[in-house]
């Protein structure tokens, strides 16, 4: 509690820095929702992580820190979308998509995440598809994700667009 109650300072200072400020702010509200999402310590419940993530991606609009937050964000979204069928999730991440002006690198988990979002609330592999592919294009750095990528984007091809070609061209990198 203590060191949550020290990010929250640091999160508030104004005086301090944006980038610090913004480290903080993703501490603080990202182990608050995972607080809130395991129902524990019922003391941070009615704690607005939402506005914090927002104030974050305002903070620092181009840096990896607003691509994290808007991912925290939409998992808020993606809950509440599952429960209510609606397409908050994916509207939400496609604007901040469009509205980004930070490096590309930084955008890469978010194509993934968006990606996941297509297949779970709206059964759209093409659109998955898209955003995987933009992920792998802009160039995925750690080997693991990059293979599961590869390999994700051939079995959508094959399985879910019926484009075998395209398929085995991605099945080809995944094995090379």
């Amino acid at each position: 509690k203590e060191g949550l109650a020290g990010v929250m300072q640091l999160y508030s200072n104004k005086d301090l820095d944006g980038h610090i400020r913004g480290e903080a702010g993703l501490t603080y509200a990202r182990l608050i929702q995972i607080y809130q999402q395991l129902n524990i310590y019922p003391e941070y419940k009615q704690v607005d992580v939402e506005t914090v993530y927002k104030d974050i991606i305002k903070l620092v609009p181009t840096d990896l820190k607003a691509c994290l937050a808007a991912m925290h964000l939409s998992e808020i979204y993606f809950r509440q979308s599952l429960k209510d069928k609606n397409d908050k999730a994916v509207n939400f991440l496609e604007d901040f998509l469009q509205s980004y002006n930070g490096p590309k690198k930084n955008t890469i988990p978010v194509h993934i995440v968006v990606g996941d979002f297509y297949i779970e609330l709206k059964d759209d592999y093409q659109k998955s598809f898209k955003h995987l592919q933009a992920a792998y294009d802009i160039g995925i750095t750690n080997d693991l994700l990059k293979r599961k990528t590869l390999f994700r984007i051939g079995r959508t091809c094959d399985i879910k667009l019926n484009k075998v070609d395209l398929a085995r061209k991605y099945y080809r990198q995944f094995i090379s």
